[in-house]
């Protein structure tokens, strides 16, 4: 690993210097400062500041009451990922990049399904993220089988920030906004300047390797590519992606124990690396009389529990929507959307047991997808009134087909097509008095054709002490239906239930935001308390039942100082204690305390650097005994440095990076259907990306 991060170093040195293109002369900013008295230098340098600081006070968010407020305004707790500007973002998925955010947990499953799982303040969940809602541009995108989606299948290049919304928001979302929402905000078309240029086009690719987890010299090497490109054609304007990875062995299946094929089998079956290939294409086209059409596609396939066949993912999201303004005060949304996901594994050809040279059928096909729509309203009645209603549905279909060979037996299951309406409306406004106290309440109703009929409600309030300090306070209802894993599914030992109740929580929020120095110090700061009731707990052997409940109780902190225009340094902290109110033991697979450090440096012109140290302490996750999901305590540091360079027209961005370093092992995930082993992490990883605009 040594050698390869040195001769990664010289190669990125070559680049930069070998070419006497990349001269001063021909850098971003050229040298003009000479030219330049010191009064002016001096002024340019502090435009430079307020316009950072500009920028940082009037950062906005849509996803938290469905029209844009400035974070100071906003009564609860939200962290955004800026990603407007990817040319030195060398994580390859918006998982990877949600590790820092205080109170949000990811994780990795492992095993027969290797998916992110992503779960806030001690809200976990057993199969995908059912807890936690994702919404592109507003529009809900989840599998309604797990109840959730892996969020490594949403293109990065098409994304321009993500707003992560902590907390219930059934209120606005309904069923799925259980423990928060993650708002995904996309790129969109690049207008026309008065010269008539206007259009954008980027490329980049990425090369890393990572250790194995067995620690032998080979090492495991993923490549990435990227493109994306925006403009204006007539009337419509456009932003366009694709993206594509290969990597040949991000992880190991490391001593899994397959449950479904017995005793025999449970030292070590299945050790093969994990391989993975996905593609994916992007759009967003902006049209006359406020339409657009958006959306997405990803094929995914990973080699996983040693068959040669992959178990391949192809998931679709499209919106087309309409927006207008018929008068100052008033303007509406119209939208309608499709998510759908197929899941598809045929082994029937290749799958063997241990010294066994017959082949063993083993078959999965699933299908889900969801049908909506929105109708959306937002009333200005006076500058200190605002209200939002709307009305909204959604049809979900899944089906599950599993079939293997236990022996001489062939068993098959699943469930067969099945299908579930849901029916919402919701009212909330906002009244502000004297710019200093604004209050928030909201009510939703639902209807499930399933569960049947549930009301959420909101109550937020926000008090302005100074334009720089603020406390508010939240208290809020919420429900998650269950979903068709839950309800209907009977595989691997384990069935649903028609039984099921949705489970219900009452979360309550106090927090603090404050910006010290000309808001060059940020510092939020809250407590939370949530008591959810009727748990459905996935973790029993033999069916999906309500459990009488949990109680979390948790801290966050958020922090940073733009010590100057170039360089900014940041901390978060959270803590979370949770109890299984019917066992009166702490909740398994839930963090004890996350943190979080770093330094970076960006001029904006030559030079951008960045480190980030992270660390997680969990509790004792299953039965140590039986060596059952488990879940180690770690911390690692991930560092890049990038140098900028202009040719001509264009602008290269070339990075170097590592991550995971101190700790280059640790295992994080718990299993998958049929393993009960956790899964390590991919180790030490290195590697050099390159990227250009033009």
């Amino acid at each position: 690993m040594k050698t390869l991060v040195t001769v990664l170093i010289v190669i990125a040195f070559v680049i930069v210097n070998i070419n006497p293109v990349f001269s001063q002369g021909h850098l971003i900013v050229q040298q003009e400062d000479d030219k330049l008295s010191e009064f002016e230098e001096a002024e340019a340098e502090l435009d430079e500041e307020l316009k950072w600081v500009r920028a940082e006070a009037e950062t906005v968010v849509v996803g938290v009451s469905k029209y844009e407020q400035r974070l100071m305004d906003v009564p609860a707790t939200v962290s955004v990922l800026d990603m407007s500007d990817i040319s030195a973002q060398t994580k390859t998925n918006i998982p990877e990049l949600l590790r820092t955010v205080p109170g949000v947990t990811v994780y990795r499953n492992h095993g027969d399904s290797p998916w992110y799982r992503v779960s806030m303040r001690g809200l976990n969940d057993n199969f995908f993220s059912a807890a936690t809602l994702i919404t592109i541009d507003g529009t809900p995108f989840f599998q309604p089988h797990g109840g959730g989606v892996d969020l490594s299948w949403l293109p990065m290049a098409n994304i321009e920030r993500a707003e992560v919304i902590k907390g219930t928001f059934s209120t606005l979302y309904g069923a799925n906004a259980f423990g928060g929402v993650i708002n995904i905000v996309t790129k969109k078309g690049k207008q026309k300047n008065e010269s008539g240029q206007g259009s954008n086009t980027n490329m980049a690719i990425q090369v890393s390797a990572c250790e194995n987890i067995d620690e032998s010299s080979d090492k495991s090497i993923a490549v990435t590519g990227m493109t994306s490109h925006s403009g204006q054609t007539g009337a419509v304007s456009y932003h366009l992606s694709a993206e594509m990875l290969s990597d040949e062995g991000y992880r190991q299946n490391w001593q899994v124990t397959p449950i479904f094929l017995g005793p025999q089998s449970r030292t070590g079956l299945f050790s093969d690396e994990l391989d993975q290939e996905r593609a994916q294409f992007s759009w967003h086209m902006d049209m006359p009389a406020g339409l657009s059409f958006s959306g997405f596609y990803t094929r995914d396939k990973k080699d996983i529990l040693g068959m040669n066949d992959d178990l391949d993912d192809r998931i679709l999201h499209t919106v087309l929507s309409l927006a207008s303004s018929p008068t100052e005060r008033y303007d509406y949304l119209l939208r309608l959307y499709h998510n759908r996901f197929e899941e598809v594994q045929d082994a029937t050809e290749t799958f063997r047991f241990p010294g066994d040279t017959t082949s063993q059928p083993f078959f999965y096909d699933l299908l889900s997808f969801t049908t909506g729509g929105e109708f959306q309203n937002r009333f200005r009645y006076s500058d200190a009134l605002k209200l939002v209603f709307g009305a909204d549905f959604r049809a979900d279909t899944s089906e599950l087909q599993v079939s293997y060979r236990s022996g001489e037996e062939v068993r098959s299951f699943g469930y067969p097509r099945k299908h579930i309406q849901d029916y919402g409306a919701y009212f909330q406004a906002e009244y502000v008095w004297q710019n200093k106290f604004s209050v928030i309440p909201g009510i939703r109703y639902d209807y499930d054709s399933e569960s049947g009929c549930f009301v959420s409600g909101k109550l937020a309030a926000l008090y302005h002490i100074h334009n720089d300090h603020s406390l508010y306070g939240v208290a809020g209802r919420g429900f998650r239906s269950p979903n068709f894993n839950e309800r209907f599914v009977k595989v691997f030992g384990k069935s649903g239930s028609d039984d099921l109740k949705p489970e219900k929580t009452w979360q309550f929020e106090l927090g603090s935001k404050n910006r010290f120095f000309q808001d060059r110090i940020h510092w939020d700061i809250c407590a939370f308390y949530t008591f959810t009731k009727d748990y459905i707990d996935t973790n029993l052997e033999k069916v999906y039942t309500n459990t009488q409940g949990l109680t979390i109780w948790g801290a966050e902190t958020d922090w940073s100082w733009k010590m100057s225009s170039t360089v900014r340094t940041f901390a978060t902290f959270s803590v979370i204690i949770g109890k299984d109110e019917e066992t009166d033991k702490d909740i398994a697979r839930v963090p004890s305390h996350q943190w979080t450090t770093g330094l970076s440096y960006d001029d904006q012109q030559r030079w951008a650097a960045n480190l980030t140290v992270r660390g997680v302490s969990h509790n004792i996750l299953g039965d140590p005994a039986k060596n059952y999901i488990r879940a180690e305590s770690y911390q690692v540091a991930d560092i890049s440095l990038s140098r900028r360079v202009a040719v001509g027209e264009s602008l290269f961005t070339v990075t170097l990076f590592a991550d995971n370093l101190f700790d280059e092992q640790y295992v994080e995930a718990w299993p998958g259907a049929v393993s009960t082993e956790g899964g390590h992490s991919k180790g030490l990883n290195a590697g050099l990306r390159m990227f250009v605009t033009f």
